[in-house]
């Protein structure tokens, strides 16, 4: 038998089955009872039945997992919080070797956010009854609830302090050009060298508002695309503003300088287009449907291929609304009800109405578009959607004003690809499933909670979504989330992607109901497939541009010189991303990878020729075995699907 408590689960351990043992065997001879470990159980296990054992790996599902979206937005804050941590450590990381003594305490510093981030993800702080308002026992739900809550907003604002800190240590160490206004170091925390749009906040203090600027690459002295936006409350926050601007090929997981300068006139914030519901740029042309409030098209210009289903039940980035017939605040009722093929249990389905442009413009950097719509259970819905200059990727941001309600609901934003018989991939927390991959039988199928993306591949092309603020999907049909999980769509489309953005399903541990005004981010990318693992490849790479956003850090040294550009990293895979760097101890890097591959990898990793030893170990940094440095190239083996580290030390 297995006990916890007295026979309950979440429980934790009491003396009751230690007394009844003892009682049961000074009473009786035989048979003679005693407490086992769980270690007691497999040994018996194995040598009972040894090779009768069936053994079974890969994705062993949660069947829980709905509860993700019952928390949407404290959900979001902890995803958040778990990037700004990452990234904190990686600048911290970064700072050290330029010379800061603080790259192991902002490791410290990260071990409070993920404690908080790990309170949350625990389920059970939702209580039994999260819809009472009692103040003790099993009617303190809603207080219970605020309890949890508290986690994911104390992780969130650890991670900004966190990451606010490392970068001040980086600027510390890093100096600024003798000529400029002020200078700034961006780091990419990635392992890929890349385009994209960095955010700067300029104080007050270093440049007056009234001065015009503009922002150069000190590689190689030009002028980059840039646009400013204003201080959000500049009353109340740090007087100074934005520069947004667009660097090019910044270097993997390292630094390059932009320094600002006078200008001879302000740059212009924004240029109004024309009407035409067109976004383009050098590798996506996108056009919408205002009727459906959805994208029409997005046409992959240097594959020559239409990457969105034209045959789909709803549109691309359409939001689907369902109420269902069972009632909430009755305890684990979800788990007891059961679905039919007729559907009973599907009370109503509503789509968005038509979409109108409210927002429509481009600058130096970026083009963009929003378009607002209603639907049941909202106030509004409304979508931008940008291109950037020089980026091969579309970002979506899809903005809700939900309403609270007990009754039991779910909310979608459908994804509907052009492929009909792709390769299926879906990231998760330190792994991968999808199609032809093994997974545990008796696992949820319906539904996976993805990490960061979802790719599709065929022979000729991939694409790839991801999914920063809702991690819930279901892949070529919605399910009715009540056993047996029937189908409500008719026959799935094979590439189709629904992200599942709230619910409250079930009736214990999650809020009841849940009301918000928030973001959920996408981000839609494409490729042609050259190799293997195309589709992961691209998945890792469309989700850094909200996962991991160039950071900016200012230039505060009083004495070196200042650099122009330095990589400390590379690697000769697109099929192994960076988690990150961390400093376990002064003079040393720990760098984190992550493989999509599912073959055993050796990569050629391209470090600085700063770093002196190197060392295999396990995620936590713990040794594993030597490697060796030759031509400033170490070869590091990594597991199918795999995760490995590598410490370095460097000389100063």
């Amino acid at each position: 038998m297995r006990i916890q408590g007295q026979f309950a689960d979440n429980a934790p351990p009491r003396y009751i089955m230690a007394e009844t043992v003892k009682r049961w065997n000074e009473t009786w001879e035989y048979p003679k009872l005693r407490l086992s470990t769980n270690k007691d159980f497999f040994e018996a296990a194995e040598a009972r039945l040894g090779d009768q054992i069936k053994t079974f790996e890969g994705d062993w599902t949660d069947w829980w997992v709905e509860g993700v979206g019952s928390g949407a937005r404290p959900n979001a804050m902890v995803r958040d919080a778990q990037v700004t941590a990452a990234d904190a450590q990686t600048l911290g990381a970064v700072a050290s070797f330029y010379g800061s003594p603080e790259g192991p305490e902002i490791r410290k510093g990260s071990e409070v956010v993920y404690g908080n981030a790990s309170l949350f993800d625990e389920h059970t702080w939702g209580a039994a009854n999260p819809w009472t308002i009692g103040d003790q026992g099993m009617d303190s739900g809603d207080q219970q609830w605020h309890w949890k809550y508290s986690k994911a907003l104390a992780a969130t604002d650890e991670g900004e302090v966190l990451l606010d800190r490392a970068s001040s240590h980086l600027g510390d160490v890093l100096a600024a050009a003798p000529d400029a206004l002020a200078s700034f170091y961006v780091t990419n925390t990635s392992i890929w060298e890349r385009t994209d749009e960095v955010v700067i906040f300029l104080p007050e203090s270093k440049v007056p508002l009234e001065t015009p600027i503009k922002v150069v690459d000190s590689r190689t002295k030009k002028e980059l695309d840039s646009y400013e936006t204003g201080q959000v409350n500049p009353k109340h926050r740090n007087a100074g503003r934005f520069v947004h601007a667009l660097v090019e090929k910044a270097p993997s997981l390292g630094v390059v300088r932009l320094d600002i300068q006078k200008a001879d006139k302000a740059a212009a914030t924004s240029m109004k287009s024309s009407d035409e519901l067109v976004l383009e740029n050098d590798f996506l042309k996108v056009t919408f449907n205002l009727k459906g409030a959805s994208v029409s098209s997005i046409f992959a210009k240097k594959i020559g291929k239409e990457i969105v289903r034209q045959d789909s039940v709803v549109g691309f980035n359409a939001y689907i609304y369902d109420e269902y017939a069972s009632s909430g605040g009755f305890n684990h009722q979800s788990g007891r009800l059961e679905g039919n093929l007729r559907l009973d249990l599907l009370a109503t389905r509503n789509l968005t109405g038509p979409g109108f442009v409210i927002d429509r413009g481009s600058n130096a950097a970026k083009q963009w578009i929003t378009i607002e719509t209603r639907a049941k259970g909202s106030s509004w819905i409304r979508s931008t959607y940008t291109l950037r200059k020089g980026v091969d990727r579309l970002d979506i941001n899809n903005r809700i004003y939900k309403e609270a309600t007990m009754t039991k609901e779910s909310g979608f934003f459908a994804f509907p690809f052009a492929l009909e018989n792709p390769e299926t991939r879906v990231e998760l927390s330190g792994g991968m499933s999808g199609s032809n991959l093994p997974y545990v039988p008796g696992s949820a199928l319906h539904m996976r909670a993805a990490r960061r993306w979802v790719s599709f591949a065929d022979k000729e092309l991939a694409v790839a979504l991801s999914l920063q603020d809702a991690p819930l999907v279901q892949l070529g049909a919605i399910a009715l989330p009540y056993a047996p999980f029937p189908g409500t769509m008719g026959d799935p489309e094979p590439a189709t992607v629904y992200s599942w953005i709230h619910n409250n399903l079930w009736d214990t541990n999650f809020p009841g109901q849940q009301g918000f005004e928030m973001n959920f981010r996408y981000s839609v990318g494409a490729s042609a497939v050259t190799g293997d693992g195309a589709g992961p490849a691209l998945g890792a790479r469309t989700a850094v541009g909200y996962s991991r956003p160039l950071r900016s850090s200012l230039a505060t040294a009083k004495s070196g010189s200042a650099i122009d550009t330095e990589a400390l990293f590379a690697i000769d895979d697109s099929r192994v991303r960076a988690i990150g760097l961390t400093s376990p101890a002064a003079g040393e890097i720990l760098l984190r990878l992550q493989s999509f591959a599912e073959v055993p990898l050796k990569v050629k990793l391209k470090v600085h020729s700063r770093f002196t030893s190197a060392q295999l170990t396990t995620m936590l940094g713990e040794a594993k075995s030597d490697l060796s440095i030759a031509g400033g190239v170490v070869e590091v083996p990594i597991e199918r699907i795999g995760v490995a580290g590598v410490r370095l030390k460097f000389a100063d």
